[in-house]
């Protein structure tokens, strides 16, 4: 096992970890902008709810392959690993980080909101202040 991977694969998941995070809060409110501009509905409380339900089935999902990987590796809690049960372990800590970061780093390319954002930024902006003074 390389340790050099090791530390690659823990800076990535840390790396990532946090970058995602903030990330998805900047565009959960991108795109209740959007979702406004687009359809007339400002849904913020549906959207944030649904990621956090996202966030959570995919922890739970997480959990299931980790243990998955290390059951099938032969991880046996308190005794010395087989090579086998090692490089599930390697796998759990160091590849699926990767891939995972990977999947999201693709995904992010097929976010469009960004590109229009000024655009319809200006148009809420309008229709927010004419709904004001047909209020007044």
């Amino acid at each position: 096992m390389s340790i050099a991977i090791i530390i690659l694969g823990v800076v990535v998941n840390a790396f990532g970890t946090g970058f995602i995070s903030g990330l998805l809060s900047v565009m959960l409110a991108d795109t209740v902008d959007y979702g406004e501009w687009k359809n007339g509905v400002r849904a913020q409380g549906l959207l944030t709810s649904a990621s956090s339900f996202g966030a959570k089935f995919g922890m739970g999902i997480g959990g299931a392959l980790t243990a998955l990987i290390l059951a099938t590796g032969g991880y046996q809690a308190n005794q010395t690993q087989t090579t086998e049960s090692l490089r599930a372990i390697e796998f759990n800590f160091v590849w699926i980080p990767i891939i995972g970061f990977a999947i999201a780093a693709i995904a992010l390319f097929f976010y469009r909101a960004d590109k229009q954002e000024k655009q319809y930024l200006v148009e809420l902006e309008e229709r927010n202040r004419a709904f004001r003074e047909n209020e007044k």
